[in-house]
């Protein structure tokens, strides 16, 4: 290897090699795997370097054939950098190589058990690095600080001595690193959270103890901060009001910028840490001091386009509304406030990103920042020139897509997210960027969900995917290992499951079944949801017997769960649901009269699992749609239907929707509406029947079951005597009611053609909008019949879209497993 320290150390770059070269250290912070340096050597090392990382990183171990293999590739790297001369011209490069390879070293021997060789390596990556300060930005530099404090956690593991070890970390980490990195240095963000995850609670006290008497570095607050996020289930001591006077006191020695001067450093890193502390606030649902509000707006008064203080007022602003008002008004006003400072942080970061050759300042903090404010958002939050919701969404996207083209990170297709088994990859990134990343594809995921387009398009799986793929890390945190992986396998399994459900809608059910059964539920047996959603796409089948199984033999478990205690109220209501499925495959099975004998166990369910005694199960979430009311009505109008299907029980089915109706008064459940629709139409009143179908398109015009109604009204069904027979011939002709359908009368064909005409587009409308329409086999029945009348072309596809989601139509609408 050529004798990079005898070399002249100062060396000039050509600006385009530094450029390739510090978009390829930038990428390997991140964690990325293809590199692209322009030097043979580098990129070899730094490949060495991130197949170390898949195992050390993704799973804190290093099994000892993967060990050797590593340790014999290092050994050759060693022996070929000797005769690379394109090292010769650049000290620098060479002296970064050989510290990224006795790193590597150190480490392959340490987990190989040879404890001397291995701190003889990395003492001697420790000598020849360079000397940097924590003010320089340039990504060398921030890589070289990476690399000291990967040197640092292996040194410490090294000793074999937790003490000593601790003592290590305690002495020299200020030493190292005294600023709070950008979000962007994954890897200096992983050995600093790996290092604080070894240290004890006290000695991260008594460095933030000593920082209330000097009040220099915010950095250790951070510390503190990143502890507390190690350590949820310990109790932790409330420092809001000294973090505030902490804040105060750097303010008050604050002046606003001189031309041609940058804004006040030790102010702005202070607002780095509180990104940190008021999002962990934000997730604990933590109230803040009111004083924080008027610190942020001093902060803004002696700044000028700060970057970070305009993040640090979205996520404070964000907090002010949720946990800190409960005054609508001012909930709206924080929100607002939040919002305005997302569109000064990106602002700010776009004029950066002009200024610094089309470079991101902080690209990971960008899509962070995107995510936070998306999730809590919706189009009603639109502000007139400056915050488009919709347009704010596709530009998320788009950067997140192109972000993942810059840094060549491995990203899953639209197509190729179809078959998730075959194609899935593992991505291991630094903690920090995983979970950014996973937030980012799973927020997506969630505000376009119900947008059919993307569902059609594969873009739905594929956000769903490519989230997948980054959650498979095994964590450990000192104290809380055991709780943080639960947390990690719940993230993983909750994303599986949305997957499947995403395939089921899409009618994909073969594919949907064999990642319940492969994913999940042979790693979640308890997964009720999962199994739930399993026994809808096994409904499907002609034969229901393996769906009735399923059913049961989860009902029964859930059982066994209610007698521990063990049932959570989304579970609750799973049960209910899955209760209502199991009388569905009984009377698909067996006939309505012998499915009505099992309704009262549904409503003595419902007495069991919502007992007036328990207030905390009255709700699980803000919505009407969420109180155990509104459960209560769906079980009374599942009933009517079921009594609709039967013969001389109109009266039973009026009652059961009159009782829905008494259930509750504050709020008007339109389902009932709906109902009512269709025992008018079995009663002959179609203009009764006619007017609740209206009501509810008026609120809800892509309701389905109103379409249905509305559509049923202008198209009766007619049998004639062959077919009535035939009909009466394949049913259980006991208990089923013969078909009797209600008709609209018409003035005249004027009239007529109207209705049609509005029928159509309803419908048209429905199934460019509404993903349970789009899917539904009446809704293509109806525009089949509609195309015909009119003569056009489009009845063919129609109907064959209908006999396709017919044979693929589960035994109840898929939402109902989805709690």
């Amino acid at each position: 290897m050529p004798n990079a320290r005898a070399a002249q150390s100062a060396s000039t770059f050509p600006p385009k090699i530094v450029n390739v070269v510090h978009q390829a250290l930038k990428a390997r912070l991140l964690g990325a795997s293809i590199i692209h340096s322009g030097f043979d050597s580098l990129d070899s090392v730094l490949n060495l370097q991130f197949r170390l990382h898949y195992h050390v990183i993704g799973s804190r171990k290093l099994a000892k054939a993967v060990c050797d293999v590593l340790l014999k590739d290092s050994k050759r790297l060693e022996e070929n950098l000797s005769m690379m001369e394109e090292l010769n011209d650049y000290p620098e490069i060479a002296r970064l190589v050989e510290r990224i390879l006795f790193n590597c070293f150190g480490m392959l021997l340490f987990y190989r058990g040879q404890f001397q060789e291995s701190q003889r390596y990395l003492l001697h990556s420790l000598k020849i690095h360079n000397d940097t300060t924590s003010q320089d930005a340039t990504p060398m530099k921030q890589y070289d600080q990476y690399l000291i404090l990967e040197n640092l956690y292996y040194r410490g593991l090294v000793s074999q001595d937790t003490n000593i070890m601790q003592n290590i970390f305690y002495k020299e980490l200020l030493t190292h690193v005294n600023t709070i990195p950008q979000e962007s240095n994954g890897l200096l963000f992983e050995y600093i959270n790996m290092i604080v995850a070894k240290l004890r609670f006290s000695q991260i006290q008594d460095l933030a103890d000593n920082f209330k008497t000097t009040a220099d570095s915010p950095f250790i607050l951070f510390l503190y901060v990143m502890k507390e996020f190690q350590t949820p289930s310990q109790k932790h001591f409330d420092n809001d009001d000294l973090y505030l006077k902490l804040g105060q006191n750097i303010l008050s020695r604050t002046k606003f910028p001189a031309a041609g001067e940058a804004n006040n450093e030790n102010l702005e890193h202070f607002n780095v840490f509180l990104q940190y502390y008021f999002k962990f606030t934000y997730i604990k649902n933590t109230k803040v001091n009111p004083g924080w509000y008027s610190f942020i707006v001093s902060s803004m008064e002696k700044t000028f386009q700060s970057i970070e203080i305009s993040k640090t007022a979205m996520i404070l602003f964000q907090n002010l509304s949720r946990n800190n008002s409960n005054d609508e008004i001012h909930k709206n006003s924080f929100k607002r406030e939040s919002i305005l400072n997302f569109a000064n942080f990106v602002k700010y970061n776009d004029k950066y990103y002009q200024l610094n050759d089309k470079s991101h300042r902080d690209i990971i903090s960008l899509i962070d920042a995107y995510a936070f404010i998306l999730q809590d958002s919706s189009k009603v939050d639109s502000i007139e020139n400056l915050f488009d919701y919709d347009n704010t969404v596709s530009t998320f996207a788009a950067s997140l897509n192109s972000f993942y083209k810059e840094y060549n990170l491995p990203l899953m297709s639209q197509t190729e997210s179809l078959d998730w088994l075959e194609n899935s990859t593992r991505c291991v990134y630094p903690e920090n960027i995983s979970e950014i990343l996973v937030n980012a594809w799973s927020t997506l995921y969630e505000i376009r969900k119900f947008q059919l387009d993307f569902l059609i398009s594969n873009d739905l799986t594929s956000y769903l995917c490519n989230a997948m793929m980054l959650s498979t890390k095994e964590k450990e945190i000192a104290t809380d290992k055991e709780n943080a992986q639960g947390e990690e396998e719940e993230t993983l399994r909750e994303l599986q499951f949305k997957f499947s459900y995403t395939l089921a809608q899409q009618r994909h059910i073969e594919a949907a079944i064999k990642t319940l059964e492969s994913l999940i539920l042979s790693r979640n047996p308890n997964y009720y949801k999962a199994w739930h959603l399993l026994a809808l796409c096994r409904s499907v089948q002609e034969d229901k017997e393996i769906s009735y199984k399923i059913v049961c033999s989860v009902l029964e478990a859930m059982s066994e769960s209610f007698q521990n205690n063990t049932l959570l109220i989304n579970d609750r209501w799973q049960f209910i649901h899955l209760k209502l499925t199991q009388v569905a495959i009984i009377e698909e099975i067996f006939g309505t009269l012998e499915a009505l004998e099992t309704l009262p166990e549904v409503f003595e369910l419902y007495t069991t699992l919502f007992p007036d005694s328990q207030p905390e199960l009255n709700s699980m979430g803000p919505k009407y749609s969420q109180t155990k009311e509104y459960l209560l009505q769906m079980i009374w109008i599942f009933a009517a239907n079921m009594y609709m299907r039967t013969k001389d029980n109109d009266s039973d089915a009026k009652a059961a929707i009159k009782e829905a109706i008494h259930v509750e008064s504050k709020f008007k459940n339109l389902n009932c509406n709906i109902a009512n629709g269709y025992l008018s139409i079995i009663k002959n009143e179609p203009n009764v029947a006619l007017k609740e179908f209206e009501t509810v398109l008026y609120y809800d015009e892509n309701n389905l079951d109103a379409l249905i109604g509305f559509a049923a009204l202008i198209f009766p069904e007619e049998l004639d005597k062959e077919e009535r027979n035939l009909e009466s011939y394949y049913t259980l002709s006991l208990d089923k009611k013969p078909t009797k359908s209600a008709r609209l009368t018409f003035v005249n064909e004027t009239d007529r053609s109207a209705a049609y005409a509005r029928l159509k587009f309803l419908l048209e409308c429905a199934i460019l909008e509404s993903v349970e329409a789009y899917h539904c086999p009446d809704v293509w029945w109806y525009l089949s019949l509609i195309y015909e009348k009119y003569q056009d072309d489009e009845y063919k596809s129609s109907l064959l879209k209908c006999v396709k989601y017919q044979e693929l139509n589960p035994i109840r609408s898929l939402r109902y497993c989805n709690y």
